[in-house]
Parts: C-alpha cells; structure tokens; sequence
C-alpha cells in the first residue's frame, strides 16, 4: 500500500532550502533535527576505520642466531577493544644468507611466538606484512621483534612495527 501526501507550494520553506547555511543550522546542535549526542552504538558496522602503525624497533637489529630487540611494547585491552585487525610489518635484508632466516613478534608475557616471518635467504624487502593477528594478540601482554639468521650469516631487520586496524563503530 502506497501513501501518498499532497504537499502544497505554501508548506515548503522555500528559504531553508535555498540557503545552504540555514539548512546546516537544523543538523547543529539545538537545530530541528539536531545529531549531536550520537553514540558509538548508532553507527552502522566498520563506518570509520583508518590503521596506527606502532613503531617496534628504533635501530635496526642484525644476528647469525636469534636477536632480541630492546623495544617493548604493552597491548592494552583499550586498544584491542577498537581494533578490527592487526598485522606485523618488517623491512629486512637477507642478502647474505644462504638459507632462510625469520623474523617473529613474540609475546614477551606468554613467552610464545605470535607469528613469524620467512626472511628469504639472498633477498629484501622494504616491507612484508604478516596475514592478520588480532586473535593472537593478549590485553596486558608485552610483545618485541626477534631476528634470526642462517646460523652462519647475519639477517638485518631494519623496521619492524605493529599495525593495528581501528574502527570506530
């Protein structure tokens, strides 16, 4: 069943919609249809996402064996709270391996591995990112990067971080 309401010339504001600015007013606060108080439960799912990228290393880390960065960095639950994803992000050289080297986000906490990275032995990259880790990562818990080489010849990490996907919705 179709309504339909005949709408008379005289009923419209012809001066509302004309006037941009006057049209405004009515969605500012006080306005006729005001949209000040909206919370974060009226936004429709992934309305606003954009990334953070958390710096894990502030010099780039080298090792034959395994190589602990110095750098912590603390999960909080606020963070994992509006996050959507997360990825671990490197920039490596392994030109002088002659076999695969790895570089790891380890959680320092729970003394585990959250996801590893293959640094391809005779190769680079500027950046490689791993699939995504969000499940992986505990409130409350520290994480740092570890480098590995072949055993013989050193693996560089240059830049290692943390991206985290947060949506406001």
């Amino acid at each position: 069943m179709t309504v339909r309401r005949k709408i008379l010339l005289e009923d419209l504001d012809l001066n509302s919609i004309a006037n941009p600015n006057s049209h405004a007013s009515r969605h500012s606060s006080g306005g006729a249809d005001a949209l000040s108080g909206l919370t974060y439960d009226q936004l429709a799912t992934n309305t606003i996402q954009f990334e953070i990228a958390i710096p894990l290393l502030t010099d780039s880390i080298s090792g034959t064996g395994t190589v602990e960065a110095a750098e912590r960095y603390l999960i909080s639950s606020e963070l994992l709270n509006h996050a959507k994803a997360a990825y671990f992000e490197i920039a490596y050289d392994a030109s002088s391996l002659t076999s695969d080297g790895s570089a790891d986000l380890y959680d320092v906490t729970g003394a585990s591995v959250i996801t590893s990275i293959t640094l391809t032995a005779g190769g680079s990259s500027e950046r490689t990112r791993s699939s995504d880790i969000l499940s992986s990562l505990v409130a409350g818990n520290e994480v740092k990067v570890r480098v590995t080489g072949d055993g013989t010849n050193a693996a560089t990490l240059r830049m290692a971080r943390l991206i985290i996907v947060i949506g406001i919705s």
